[in-house]
């Protein structure tokens, strides 16, 4: 899947105004990616503002990840105090409906009281009595706690006008619950927001005596606790019947704002989809909307769609509010600019669809035939990853008619393994599929699941041992850009669908689990911070109980020049050298010790024998591709090599530089060939090779000096 930075968000969206920004819908990216960009924009309101607008109007639906009933609360304390009374009800209303619809309880209830508290926050007679018949309706129809009504209430005693109100409501509240059983409790609730009062000029609001009364009737038989607050109790109110049909003439009228937040429960809340009040609320809003008798904007997607059976599109797995039709589902499940999560959201709301409309089955079925098989799905490296998700979804409905599809689909290797795999459909539906067996067991290492940085697709490869180079995972740690992955793995990786080579990342659970495999004895963090801390003491505590015959090694980059140098940039640095001068030695000599430092033996192998081929006679080259040989080559030529090193040196005469050593080195070769062990190369020869490759780089240098003053003498 593609990979994008927080960073590369907020650039894209500084480029935009917030106008902008408030019209897009912006479905490249997840809920979760923009909101973690809009932390960037905590100083600029306005396009912090934009950001989540267009985060709540986004189809997608992520309550595992997003607390939206939090996103609409942050939204609402930024806009409030630069908004108008409507625009803040639309927000709030939305909020509300969001709340009904998923049966998010603690939602519904604090967006009412959004609602309530912006008509009292306008400190003026007709929007003060209008919050609080809305509090009265509220009460009656959904049973909330005392806490919850003074809570409310308290906001009164905030205001500059209406404090005195507020503090006769409490008063006479105080006076009234002292004579009911919960009266300590309730009198303590009560009390403690008639302290938060503040004083302000004489002039106040005053509002209808008989409103008073009844707002405080109704909030004195509130509850001080819910019995069950895993339950919500709605009772229909009489007076509803003359929304519904005010040829009636019934008595008292409400006014609709007054009623919306019943009518958005009535027509939208699952529990009320099977009665009479349910269409009859819809159909009210919908005429409110229509003639724009109340700030319903934000629902409109939602209210201009419904009609017919719409409540069975309702799904939990799209759309905050309402619902997107089939055909909808379809166009975003097709579009391959749309982030992969989205469209996976919306097969899985397909499916469900389809089960809920048998009728509809065989064409969902038709369409996801059409999407595991169409030339996208084989091109753009994204679908493997929504392919995956899309098959993992099949086998959730148990659509085991779609098994050749799913077949070929991994047969042509199209499947990210990350999300599923051939074994998972075994288990799932006990069916072997005829696919080529990528991952054959083995107890020499381990698969490791790598990422191509060039292509995006992710793969298997077979590790038998990792360097952990800690200077670029200090790098990566801090942010910092490397070319390089810290895991330098014992082979070339190269991507079967792209061919690049040695461009991947780590999956982040084999990097946990490599670090720790790389420091078993370092303790786990006492004091955890986060999900991170727990799954690393969680793997440290894995990888000391579970032997694994995979080897990690930590080291500290190579230097040139005073500088740290990743093991791989050293490799590309030779084989620049190489490309530039062919026939000197000293570079392969020096390839051949990365490549084995690297673990990669043939590689050493293949450097080692070419610079033999330079150099036949060179007795220190004879030795290194003699061990090269014996690692990963001809055990003959590797014997045969060891005998000419050390029948060379004796010929020599044991004063003849480094001979002992290099004779030393040789004769442990051919005892450990004899017993069927690595070379000494592994061992300390490398750093005495290194030399070998030094001291020839230092010849080099000086040829190329003499050849400058050869040249510079005939200019002169």
């Amino acid at each position: 899947m593609t990979t994008r930075t927080t960073n590369d968000i907020v650039r894209y969206l500084k480029k935009l105004s917030p106008d902008t920004i408030r019209k897009q819908t912006f479905l490249q990216f997840t809920d979760s990616e923009l909101l973690d960009a809009a932390n960037a924009f905590s100083r600029d309101n306005e396009r912090l503002t934009a950001i989540l607008e267009a985060v709540l109007r986004s189809p997608e639906h992520s309550p595992d990840f997003i607390h939206y009933g939090g996103v609409y609360s942050a939204l609402s304390g930024i806009v409030v105090p630069f908004r108008g009374l409507q625009d803040n009800l639309a927000t709030f209303y939305a909020w509300f409906a969001y709340g009904v619809q998923h049966n998010y309880f603690e939602d519904i209830f604090e967006s009412a009281q959004s609602v309530i508290m912006e008509y009292l926050d306008q400190e003026e007679k007709e929007a003060v009595e209008t919050g609080l018949r809305i509090l009265i309706r509220f009460a009656r129809a959904f049973f909330p706690t005392m806490g919850w009504a003074a809570w409310v209430l308290g906001f009164l005693n905030e205001l500059p006008l209406t404090w005195k109100l507020g503090s006769q409501i409490f008063d006479e509240l105080i006076t009234r619950v002292q004579s009911q059983p919960e009266a300590e409790e309730a009198v303590e609730i009560l009390e403690a927001y008639v302290k938060k009062g503040v004083r302000g000029p004489r002039k106040s609001v005053s509002v209808d005596a008989d409103l008073v009364e009844e707002v405080v009737d109704v909030v004195s038989k509130l509850l001080v606790e819910i019995p069950s607050p895993d339950m919500l109790t709605f009772t229909i109110q009489p007076s509803l019947s003359a929304l519904f049909d005010p040829e009636k003439k019934m008595t008292p009228l409400p006014r609709a704002e007054e009623a919306v937040l019943e009518l958005i429960y009535l027509a939208l809340s699952p529990n009320m989809a099977e009665t009479p009040e349910a269409d009859q609320a819809l159909q009210v809003l919908q005429r409110l909307l229509r003639e724009g008798k109340a700030p319903l904007q934000e629902l409109a997607p939602w209210l201009e769609k419904a009609h017919g059976d719409w409540r069975l599109l309702l799904s939990d797995n799209i759309c905050k509010v309402g619902f997107l039709t089939p055909e909808e589902l379809k166009a975003l499940a097709l579009d391959t600019q749309v982030n992969v999560y989205l469209r996976n959201d919306a097969v899985d709301a397909l499916i469900e669809i389809a089960q809920r409309f048998p009728s509809l089955e065989s064409d969902v079925k038709a369409f996801v035939r059409h999407l595991l098989t169409r030339p996208e799905s084989r091109d753009v490296p994204e679908e493997e990853s929504f392919l995956a998700m899309v098959i993992s979804a099949l086998l959730d409905a148990d659509w085991q008619d779609l098994l050749p599809e799913i077949e070929a689909a991994f047969k042509d290797d199209v499947i990210d393994p990350e999300i599923i795999r051939p074994e998972d459909i075994f288990d799932a539906w006990g069916v072997t599929l005829d696919v080529p067996e990528v991952m054959p067991a083995r107890e020499d290492g381990e698969y490791i699941l790598l990422r191509c940085t060039n292509c995006g697709r992710s793969r298997y490869h077979f590790v038998r041992k990792v360097l952990l180079d800690m200077e670029t995972m200090d790098r990566k740690i801090k942010g910092l850009p490397i070319k390089y992955a810290p895991f330098v793995m014992d082979h070339e990786i190269v991507c079967p669908k792209c061919g690049a080579r040695d461009a991947y990342e780590v999956n982040a659970l084999y990097a946990t689990k490599l670090m720790a495999m790389a420091f078993p004895d370092v303790e786990p963090p006492e004091d955890l911070q986060d999900e991170n801390d727990l799954f690393t003491a969680l793997m440290l505590h894995a990888v000391r109980i579970i032997e694994s015959p995979l080897e990690v090694y930590p080291i500290y980059s190579a230097t040139r020049g005073g500088r740290s140098i990743h093991p791989l940039a050293l490799r590309d640095r030779y084989l620049a050298n190489i490309e530039k001068n062919p026939k000197d030695p000293a570079n392969y000599v020096g390839l051949a010790n990365v490549y084995k430092n690297m673990f990669r033996d043939e590689d050493a192998l293949a450097m080692a024998r070419k610079a033999h081929e330079l150099t036949p006679d060179n007795l220190e080259i004879a030795l290194l591709r003699a061990m090269a040989e014996h690692d990963a080559g001809d055990p003959e030529m590797a014997r045969k090599l060891y005998a000419q090193v050390i029948e060379n040196a004796v010929r020599k005469g044991w004063g003849w530089e480094d001979g002992f050593e290099r004779v030393d080195i040789a004769r442990n070769g051919l005892q450990a060939l004899k017993q069927g062990k690595p070379s000494p190369w592994a061992e300390g020869a490398q750093e005495m090779l290194l030399s070998s490759s030094r001291s020839f780089q230092r010849e080099d240098t000086k040829r190329r000096k003499k050849k400058r003053r050869k040249r510079k003498k005939k200019r002169r």
